[in-house]
């Protein structure tokens, strides 16, 4: 009997497809007809128009394949979900509702997302702060034989009493202004007179000192000094022209002075609301809740659309030298988004099946490389430590050490033990795999994998394929070197491209 090698072990094996050189759909083609049953789309689809997501549909249809979807891992192409940035994060959310309106047109039953393309894996020493005010995410360095939450902990304290200092100068500011305004009000109330020659020198003395605070002077000194001498300087009286240019002069303190006081109005009232509150966050939870909200964010019939289509979103581990590389923060973003979405009016269950993790073999080698929070997983401890029934999907890729080499199955450190305990962990998942080597250009790395996965696949009778005549190793003949002949076999009237 042939085995159908599209359906082995919990995995069903395709290609990540990048888009680049050529259109979605022959790239689409090219895949097919080299035989992976999976493929996952990475590039910005959606925005390719309604016809090329049909034929993509159609493509799906005719040669029998599961499509998934990818969010470009590039900020410039998909925006930040994680780091608060206004523009980033709005641009995030509009590529993401995007992309669950194409899956839906396309059939992709599954979305794989980065929750941050910005946010590194800091030093030991180094704590993530998030300053409400500045509505900013910065490193700050703990000193030697601080905690980190004692120390994000001071430096609250400290930002609140800035805050006092702040509103305090800000009234001061006010009261100094008020008196600005009541002494050049007296004056262009009363005029200038010198029939009370003390309130004179009062009143001009005051707006001067005053009118100078802020910026404001006469507009001829050696004038103005003249005017000064005559209102200390028993009876000497002002000329009209003089008690004009007083006047003129109070008249600008006056404008200018309420102009201010608009304007520190305006800042004291920015900042008083802030008063009493925590201002320095744990940066690290705010990036975490900022993913939730954010998709939260995602208009509502959007989201509601996508899970009646039982589309799911995966948060994929990211690479041990950045931040949300581990099972714990995967689980605290995940458990954050659905809290988000029950809160927006969605069931729990609903919102349990659609929201899960896409788990990258290779990304989960480069973890094992840096120690977070006490914890270095192995790959299947990885997996382990994730919710079962939320793994919806699988980068089967390899790596070595801390690079992220994107390599195919057996050129790294992943064991077939590694893939044997990962697909039992996952197997209840219904899950689809892809190899994210951006093998619709490289297929020869993809087939590599899949020689190490299934290595029965590529033998006839007893001869491996590797020892036939051909361009590639799923080569079967010399007369018909790129169709597989082996009736049953996994790439069984599949294409075989070289570029």
């Amino acid at each position: 009997m042939a085995v159908d090698f599209r359906e082995f072990g919990s995995y069903r094996i395709g290609v990540n497809l990048p888009m680049d050189k050529m259109p979605v759909w022959e790239k689409v083609a090219r895949a097919a007809r080299w035989g992976a049953p999976v493929i996952e789309i990475n590039d910005q689809v959606e925005r390719i128009g309604n016809k090329a997501l049909d034929v993509i549909r159609d493509l799906a249809q005719v040669n029998e394949l599961k499509y998934t979807m990818h969010i470009p891992p590039a900020v410039e192409q998909s925006g930040e979900l994680a780091v608060p940035d206004k523009r980033q994060n709005k641009f995030a959310r509009e590529v993401f509702a995007q992309a669950l309106k194409a899956a839906g047109r396309v059939g992709a039953k599954h979305i794989t997302f980065h929750p941050t393309l910005q946010a590194g894996r800091p030093p030991e020493d180094v704590v993530y702060v998030y300053d409400k005010m500045e509505e900013k995410v910065s490193g700050a360095r703990v000193p030697s034989g601080m905690e980190r939450d004692e120390y994000i902990k001071m430096m609250n304290e400290s930002r609140k009493a800035r805050l006092n200092t702040q509103i305090n100068r800000l009234e001061s500011d006010l009261n100094l202004l008020k008196g600005m305004e009541d002494s050049a009000e007296v004056i262009a109330r009363r005029g200038v007179s010198t029939d009370n020659a003390l309130d004179l020198m009062n009143l001009t003395s005051e707006a001067f000192r005053k009118g100078s605070q802020i910026g404001i002077h006469p507009g001829d000194w050696r004038e103005w000094s003249r005017i000064q001498k005559k209102v200390f300087t028993p009876n000497q009286r002002l000329t009209e022209h003089e008690k004009k240019v007083v006047r003129d002069y109070a008249e600008r303190v006056n404008r200018q002075a309420k102009d201010y006081r608009v304007s520190i109005g305006n800042q004291l009232k920015e900042v008083e609301h802030f008063k009493g509150a925590d201002l320095i966050l744990d940066g690290e939870e705010k990036m975490k809740q900022n993913v939730a909200e954010n998709i939260a964010a995602i208009p509502r019939d959007v989201l509601q659309d996508a899970m009646k289509s039982g589309i799911s979103i995966g948060i994929e581990n990211l690479p041990g030298n950045q931040l949300f590389s581990t099972p714990e923060e995967m689980t605290d973003i995940r458990n954050k988004i659905i809290g988000e979405l029950v809160k927006k009016g969605f069931s729990r269950k609903a919102v349990q099946n659609f929201v899960g993790f896409t788990f990258d073999f290779g990304h989960a080698v480069t973890a094992k490389y840096f120690e977070t929070g006490g914890k270095k997983y192995s790959v299947p401890g990885f997996v382990e430590a994730l919710d079962k029934g939320a793994v919806k999907h699988v980068h089967v890729t390899d790596a070595i050490g801390v690079i992220d080499g994107h390599l195919p199955l057996g050129h790294g450190e992943v064991t077939k033990d590694d893939l044997e305990k990962v697909e039992k962990a996952v197997r209840k998942s219904g899950l689809t795999a892809v190899h994210e080597l951006g093998a619709a250009g490289i297929p020869q790395l993809y087939h590599a994998s899949m020689r190490f996965y299934e290595p029965g696949m590529y033998h006839i009778g007893d001869a491996p394929t590797s020892s036939f005549w051909g361009p590639t190793y799923l080569s079967a003949a010399m007369t018909d070197p790129i169709t597989m002949q082996k009736e049953g076999g996994y790439f069984h009237e599949s294409f075989v491209d070289l570029f």
